[in-house]
């Protein structure tokens, strides 16, 4: 057969052309507020592929609230979290929501509820806790096992707590045998028990019934250890509150750290915060806020939650500032978690943006602060610095590429840079992180 005249070649172009651009328009605005870098260029070159790997890296083919992670197919972890219709779900027991096609084959996108949005929950109700756990008669130290088969050291009937694995494994809920802020080393006759790491054993409640007794130690963390507590204060309503209700949705800044905290002077829904009481503060002689007596506060609060006790390195952020924690991590991972150490930007001061100490630091800081830190009428910042480098004398690490102060949304950069301060809106903010992650 003849080929068709050129005239028919130019418009079939065309036409083919004008609906990739069209799919493309489509797809832009999602593009800017997906919440992992895309690669630069496409694998494959052919325009199908193109198009499908577009779709794959965007979240749009979901309802609004959901999320292409934590996806299973056919009861087995999904990727790409496009499935046949009838396969799909999500792991953790998530909300699960089918979403718009995402394979030329028919499969369709599986969405599901962030998981963030679960909060910071704890996996057992009232007293109970993961410890001192037996999975099928055996100990069993991630205290998670299939519903039936976990039990407890000291005999009690094992509590099922929430879905701890994407395999519909639960929570093994046990009355505690370790006093607050000790972990269970191990069962042995009273007087035998011992902490690996030298400290002395408290001995705790009965774990079995041959009258062996807990050994309770001191909780501590691995010398280079780079898991992170991460926390942030927000005033409950405006700039501050938007700021941290878009990082919430979009899995960014504090919500990516293995634990956090929201400080806040009231509800900040959807996010969980802690209420601290008021926070406002007088305008200082020299330009910014007297705040210390109001982060004095929110340290105490960050203390007495405890979660920092078992990360490595606790860093508190502010709202406005974008950050990458895997960039810290590289930073932080040759440096001991154990001995107390700061790390800071370069200069006298320790600026209130970006503020990370480790867990050896973070101990001490918590054991003396309301005996040699006493707080004046100054800058938040400036207090915990003088606290942590004088009073307490504790030594520091200048990172100069810890925090850049003052740059343009366009002026954040992948690399080496931690974190860029300050974005006081949505969009500036969604912009320099897209920017810093390109």
């Amino acid at each position: 057969a003849a080929p068709p005249p050129a005239r028919c070649r130019a418009t079939a172009a065309l036409v083919a052309s004008t609906a990739l651009a069209a799919l493309l328009l489509v797809a832009a605005p999602s593009l800017l507020l997906v919440r992992r870098a895309m690669p630069s260029q496409p694998k494959a070159s052919d325009v199908g592929e193109v198009i499908r790997d577009l779709i794959v890296n965007t979240q749009h083919l979901c309802p609004a609230g959901f999320v292409r992670e934590n996806c299973m197919e056919n009861g087995e972890d999904d990727e790409d979290c496009c499935a046949g219709a009838p396969h799909g779900g999500c792991a953790f027991g998530l909300e699960f929501r089918q979403g718009e096609l995402c394979h030329p084959n028919g499969a369709v996108a599986t969405c599901c509820a962030p998981a963030h949005h679960v909060g910071p929950q704890p996996m057992c109700s009232d007293e109970l806790v993961q410890d001192g756990c037996l999975e099928n008669g055996a100990p069993d130290e991630d205290c998670c096992a299939g519903a039936g088969s976990g039990g407890c050291l000291n005999g009690a009937a094992a509590v099922i707590g929430k879905v701890c694995h994407p395999n519909g494994a639960v929570s093994t809920c046990c009355p505690a045998l370790c006093p607050a802020g000790l972990e269970l080393a191990g069962c042995a006759a009273p007087g035998e028990g011992s902490c690996q790491s030298g400290a002395s054993p408290t001995e705790g409640a009965v774990c079995g019934a041959n009258g062996h007794i807990a050994t309770c130690c001191p909780k501590g963390v691995a010398p280079h250890d780079t898991s992170l507590y991460c926390w942030a204060v927000s005033m409950s309503h405006g700039g501050e509150a938007a700021l941290m209700r878009h990082q919430f949705d979009y899995h960014q800044s504090i919500f990516t750290c293995e634990d956090w905290d929201v400080m806040s002077d009231g509800p900040l829904d959807p996010v969980p915060a802690i209420n601290i009481g008021a926070l406002k503060s007088a305008v200082a002689a020299w330009g910014s806020w007297a705040n210390s007596e109001v982060f004095a506060r929110a340290w105490q609060a960050a203390f007495k939650s405890g979660k920092w006790r078992k990360r490595g390195w606790i860093v508190k952020v502010d709202p406005d500032t974008v950050w990458l924690p895997d960039r810290l991590k590289l930073h932080v991972k040759p440096l001991s978690a154990a001995e107390p150490f700061v790390v800071k930007n370069p200069g006298k001061i320790l600026l209130g943006a970006l503020e990370v100490m480790n867990n050896g630091a973070m101990s001490k800081f918590a054991r003396l602060q309301e005996t040699h830190c006493h707080f004046s009428n100054g800058g938040e910042d400036g207090w915990l610095g003088w606290c942590l480098l004088h009073a307490l004398g504790i030594p520091h690490k200048d990172d100069e590429a810890l925090c850049k102060y003052g740059p343009a949304p366009s002026q954040c950069a992948p690399g080496w840079t931690v974190a860029y301060h300050a974005f006081k809106d949505v969009a500036g903010y969604q912009q320099c992180f897209m920017t810093a992650v390109s």
